[in-house]
């Protein structure tokens, strides 16, 4: 059975899922952070830099960051359903 040039045929269909590379590994831990804190770029490469700049582990250091802002304390006293609440008060 022929398929015509832009439709997948059966031989893509039994290819297994590609590994993700490492870049793509860590593109998607920090689109998870974006999302879980509800960041945009900008917003979340300010906090790395600032993170970066400290002399701890940078990771650590940029979930502190992320953890002491006001919307997310306002979430974790539950003085609030979800983390977007608290921009709408």
């Amino acid at each position: 059975m022929r398929h015509r040039p832009a439709q997948r045929g059966p031989r893509n269909a039994r290819l297994p899922p590609r590994k993700p590379s490492e870049y793509g590994i860590r593109l998607r831990e920090k689109q998870k952070l974006k999302r879980f804190y509800g960041l945009l770029e900008r917003q979340f490469r300010r906090y790395f830099e600032l993170a970066s700049r400290s002399t701890e582990n940078t990771g650590e250091q940029l979930l502190t960051i992320m953890e002491r802002r006001l919307d997310n304390v306002v979430h974790r006293l539950g003085w609030c359903p979800n983390r977007p609440a608290p921009a709408s008060w």
